[in-house]
């Protein structure tokens, strides 16, 4: 009799590990960093901070510093040391693989829509009110780089110590290439909310945002061009859609996802752009790739997504 009801216990354990090991969490999550292709930090509203060091089979809950604040960006400079950004200038930091989380102190009590740790020392973020900080010692102490008064800054890339770029509400879209000293202020003729800019290199980047906007730079954001537009190249096919988030995979291969579980893919630079089955109808917010075939993507109602063939297939690893 002991003996069966070792075995039935033992059941009931792994039973009760599978129930609880994905995110017991119906809200947002608004981004994905990926470590490898085993370690992967997602967090999102209500100070929600997720991790798996499994490929996502299971996923932690992670005690957070700032439980009532949304995280709205996380970001890893190596595979220990980490910065998830939110409300109110929420800044948190960690330097053990994103097992553990500690407040920073950053100026102002804006909304961070981003954070970007470009090196262990360097990290940028941006939000409300066009302001831009940024920290040269590893988050120990950040100064103002920018600021203004109406746009939110949504997104914020770095091609190196030099060169950044921020873009956001408004068609905002400017450029440093002294490591934010002096900021330039980008014309694209397109007034949507830019919610992602990414770049292949010093040449060739898209914007990706509100009402379809897919934008895309050859030389350097000097010019930008539309894409996946109807015939007239004005207005943009599936204007109900919001893009958040891109990544480059190859010279030519790009991937953004969005509103509704939508996924689209070129192979081609951008002529066309081909709608992926994402599995799931949910808001998408960040996508993220450990290497050019495995990536994550979260969004919605605690959603969270994982390819391993550059985006081609997705399996849903929450909810299930």
């Amino acid at each position: 009799m002991s003996k069966y009801f070792a075995i039935y216990t033992a059941f009931m354990i792994i039973i009760l590990n599978a129930v609880f090991a994905a995110p017991p969490y119906n809200k947002t999550l608004n981004s994905v960093a990926t470590l490898d292709t085993s370690t992967v930090i997602a967090v999102g509203e209500a100070g929600a901070i997720f991790r798996t060091s499994d490929g996502g089979t299971t996923w932690n809950k992670i005690t957070s510093p700032a439980p009532s604040m949304n995280l709205y960006s996380v970001s890893f400079s190596n595979a220990l040391e980490g910065y998830a950004a939110g409300q109110q200038g929420t800044m948190l930091k960690t330097t053990d693989g994103g097992k553990t989380w500690k407040n920073q102190q950053v100026p102002g009590k804006i909304d961070f829509y981003v954070v970007n740790a470009l090196t262990d020392k360097i990290i940028w973020a941006c939000g409300s009110k066009e302001t831009i900080v940024k920290s040269s010692n590893g988050g120990k102490t950040w100064t103002v780089m920018g600021k203004g008064t109406i746009n939110t800054l949504t997104t914020l890339t770095c091609l190196n110590e030099r060169i950044i770029w921020v873009a956001g509400t408004r068609g905002i879209l400017k450029k440093s290439t002294d490591g934010g000293k002096k900021w330039k202020q980008i014309e694209t003729g397109v007034s949507a909310i830019f919610n992602s800019i990414v770049f292949r290199d010093s040449l060739v980047g898209w914007c990706f945002g509100s009402y379809g906007a897919i934008i895309k730079t050859t030389d350097g954001g000097k010019t930008w061009s539309r894409q996946n537009t109807v015939i007239d190249g004005n207005q943009f096919k599936n204007g109900k859609d919001y893009y958040y988030s891109g990544k480059i995979l190859g010279n030519d291969t790009c991937i953004i996802v969005g509103s509704n579980g939508k996924i689209l893919s070129t192979v081609d630079g951008g002529t066309k752009w081909i709608q992926q089955d994402s599995v799931v109808t949910n808001l998408l917010m960040s996508l993220r790739f450990a290497t050019h075939t495995t990536g994550w993507a979260v969004g919605g109602n605690g959603t969270i997504i994982k390819t391993n063939d550059a985006g081609e297939h997705w399996m849903i690893q929450f909810p299930q």
